[in-house]
């Protein structure tokens, strides 16, 4: 599932608009996937069960939300 309009929220509160902030506050353990801290992605996966969520940030704000599961 790929979001980038406003009207989904993930089970921590975070929705297209938010800033970087808000989304490590809700995601204290989420990495940077690529790029720097205010325009690449960050990434929060639990790898043992292949599920994956990934934000792209623009400018310090979440711009969309990637939500998937890798088929092993």
């Amino acid at each position: 599932m790929s979001v980038s309009k406003k009207g989904y929220i993930t089970t921590k509160g975070i929705e297209i608009g938010d800033s970087v902030q808000k989304l490590k506050e809700a995601y204290p353990d989420i990495r940077m996937n690529s790029g720097d801290s205010n325009d690449g992605e960050y990434e929060k996966s639990k790898e043992d069960q292949y599920d994956y969520m990934r934000f792209e940030v623009k400018e310090g704000l979440v711009t969309k939300i990637k939500i998937f599961n890798l088929i092993p």
